[in-house]
């Protein structure tokens, strides 16, 4: 059993309720996780409810993605409660809250990183167990802008990384052998270059992660799509995200190369975007097969979109 969709939640009496303007459900749900175990309430919650308060609720209280910001980070973190036939206790959805939003305290530094955006996915993992699956987005780095660039030097000849998300600077290849971000890491840059941030105040509601061959983290993520689903009609580079296979000089990106796929990268985050929702972010891992020489080699693209709210 998987959570339904977000578009359409219920308050905590099981009534629909509209998303236009869900701070004041968002403040009381975070107040009744606030009160000690003895006045918390027994009643039970459908499993997308759940997960549709316990997301708002974070990124209502701890997302600042009014920041803006050139670096961003992945994580994850899993809480597991109890699931019945009748549902989900709310006292138990009070607590998974509590225990994510610590999680995440621990990760946001004040003036030194913040919460993006945090989605969650509530799995029944069992007859008797639910886990929320949370994928937890980090900025850092205060310098950006607000359009894509594309051009490269000369030199900058880029390796793909097998690191996450491009921690390692020592990508550079070919005739380039400075410390170099890698290529993965760069075009992300890139591309949340071009995103701007809410204004102060606004907060993401019905957050969804759609990937691009992203592994790992299926059950995290709205849609997992192939590269093959995003053809450019190019034989030399057939798709929009970096992919090569049966190549012995895969990996190391030319100056040509790294703009293409930057704008191939760009273009599919606007392709993805789903009606009613604002672009967040974009993150990039970069991966291969190891299995010799001729083995393929890509990147990962993880694209995430919410709706967007300003009346906290």
């Amino acid at each position: 059993m998987t959570s339904c969709q977000k578009e359409k939640i219920q308050d905590l009496n099981g009534t629909d309720i509209a998303v236009n303007d869900p701070g004041p459900r968002i403040r009381s749900f975070i107040e009744q996780a606030s009160l000690d175990g003895t006045a918390k309430s027994t009643t039970t919650m459908a499993m997308d409810s759940a997960e549709w308060y316990i997301e708002a609720g974070l990124n209502f209280d701890m997302g600042e993605p009014w920041k803006d910001c050139t670096d961003r980070t992945l994580d994850s973190i899993e809480v597991t409660l109890p699931y019945g036939a009748n549902g989900i206790a709310e006292g138990d959805v009070y607590t998974a809250y509590s225990a994510l939003h610590w999680g995440i305290t621990s990760q946001a530094v004040s003036d030194t990183t913040h919460l993006i955006v945090a989605d969650v996915r509530l799995v029944c993992v069992s007859g008797a167990q639910a886990v929320a699956k949370v994928l937890v987005e980090i900025g850092s780095g205060y310098d950006k802008t607000l359009q894509l660039i594309t051009s490269y030097g000369p030199n900058e000849y880029i390796w793909y990384t097998d690191g996450l998300l491009g921690v390692n600077n020592n990508c550079g290849c070919g005739s380039n052998q400075a410390l170099t971000t890698c290529a993965n890491r760069r075009i992300a840059q890139r591309v949340n270059a071009t995103i701007a941030g809410p204004t102060y105040g606004c907060y993401y509601t019905n957050v969804e992660s759609q990937g691009v061959a992203w592994s790992g983290a299926a059950n995290n993520l709205t849609a997992n799509h192939s590269h093959s689903g995003f053809p450019t009609g190019i034989p030399a580079t057939p798709y929009k995200i970096y992919y090569c296979e049966n190549n012995v000089n895969c990996g190391c990106l030319s100056p040509s190369q790294m703009s293409f796929y930057t704008q191939g990268s760009y273009d599919v985050m606007n392709q993805l975007k789903p009606a009613g929702k604002v672009r967040v972010s974009c993150l990039m891992n970069g991966t291969s097969v190891l299995a010799g020489p001729g083995s393929p080699y890509w990147h990962m693209a993880l694209y995430t979109y919410a709706q967007q709210h300003c009346s906290k």
